[in-house]
């Protein structure tokens, strides 16, 4: 039952009965109905009306935060995380990837993390969903330096392409410019076409945003340029979208019906 419960804390405040299920299966432990109901049954836990085998809660964080620092001091909460992330990816689900890489950060697993935070902040962002992919991208900047990983590796410059896209949808140009500049530094300097075209259109982005649109194009055709060199389908589409978007800043209209025909 104690491990049991410390698996159940470590899935957070919020506990879904097959989840706690699975991930006590993969750790050889029961996940006894009983110990829930003791929960219950004294105020500590909650359930809706479809029972405590759907799922239920923590009533109180201390509790749960007591939980957790036990299965931290007896040395069993990296293991844990580790089971449930395993479990997470097994079972696949909405946002899995980046729940999975949030335990792979716990479990004190940060590479393997950083790529599984990397999959799920670039989710986020095609749904939209900014504020989660914020954070999705701070904790995948903190597995990185977790795992030691020099600012020299081709990792941080994918980071710094989807930070200066996501900061200049939220109109955060400065440090958009910077992790751009910074991106498409690194991507010369370890000689990666695919990186550099990347933060050559992130460029092209802020410039277009600021007014210099004469200069965006010039970034945009460097980009198009080496995608075409490459088997890069859906990075031309973006690149021939914001040379269009460039174009019509420009007023070079002609320019904006090509870039637009050849991404169709």
């Amino acid at each position: 039952d104690e491990r049991a419960l410390e698996i159940a804390a470590a899935l957070g405040q919020e506990v879904t009965g097959d989840e706690w299920r699975a991930a006590c299966a993969l750790a050889n432990i029961d996940a006894p109905d009983a110990l829930v109901e003791t929960l219950l049954g004294r105020h500590l836990a909650g359930t809706n009306e479809r029972g405590p085998r759907a799922g239920w809660w923590f009533v109180h964080g201390l509790l749960r935060e007591s939980i957790e620092r036990r299965a931290r001091e007896a040395g069993r909460e990296k293991g844990h995380h580790h089971i449930i992330a395993e479990m997470l990816r097994a079972r696949g689900g909405p946002h899995s990837v980046e729940r999975v890489g949030r335990h792979l950060l716990l479990a004190g697993e940060y590479e393997l993390a950083a790529d599984a935070l990397l999959d799920g902040a670039r989710e986020r962002i095609r749904s939209g969903e900014y504020r989660f992919a914020t954070a999705l991208l701070t904790d995948h900047e903190e597995a990185l330096r977790r795992a030691g990983v020099p600012e020299s590796d081709r990792r941080w410059c994918e980071a710094w392409i989807e930070l200066s896209m996501l900061e200049a949808t939220l109109d955060h140009l400065e440090q958009s410019q910077r992790h751009a500049v910074a991106a498409e530094a690194l991507a010369r300097r370890l000689g990666l076409p695919n990186l550099l075209a990347g933060a050559l259109v992130a460029r092209a982005r802020i410039d277009v945003d600021r007014g210099q649109a004469a200069r965006a194009l010039l970034l945009c055709d460097e980009a198009v340029a080496i995608y075409e060199t490459l088997p890069a389908g859906r990075e031309l589409v973006k690149a021939l979208l914001q040379l269009g978007n460039a174009a019509l800043y420009a007023k070079e209209w002609d320019r904006v019906h090509t870039a637009l025909e050849r991404a169709q």
